[in-house]
């Protein structure tokens, strides 16, 4: 699967991690990072590996640059930008497709997600 990276894909969808069933106090986005062999998602509060998260409206455009920009500023490790912006394209193709107030679950360690229900 080959992925465009260009400034065109942007959001105002993203997601935030959630442990439960009900919306999340506070913002603790999620970013793409490849950690134990595989694309995973982490938080940006302590940079843990996140299972499941839920799509919240941000209010902001956001591209694949303003998402590599986080993930610096997080202090995650990047290898290789290409990748990392690759992995960003990724992630907002995902939030596009996803449904506000929904929580979603990873399948897998390259963007499988699950639909598990919307938040109560």
């Amino acid at each position: 699967m080959t992925f465009t990276i260009c400034e065109e894909i942007m959001t105002k969808k993203y997601f935030i991690a959630t442990t439960g069933e009900k919306r999340p106090r506070g913002s603790d986005f999620v970013l793409p990072h490849r950690l134990e062999g595989g694309l995973n998602l982490v938080s940006t509060k302590n940079g843990k590996k996140i299972e499941r998260f839920m799509t919240v409206f941000t209010g902001v455009d956001l591209t694949p640059q303003k998402i590599l920009k986080k993930m610096i500023d997080s202090g995650l490790k990047i290898e290789s930008v290409d990748q990392a912006l690759e992995d960003c394209t990724r992630i907002l193709e995902k939030a596009k497709e996803s449904k506000i107030g929904y929580i979603y679950s990873t399948e897998d360690s390259e963007f499988a997600f699950r639909c598990e229900g919307k938040a109560k």
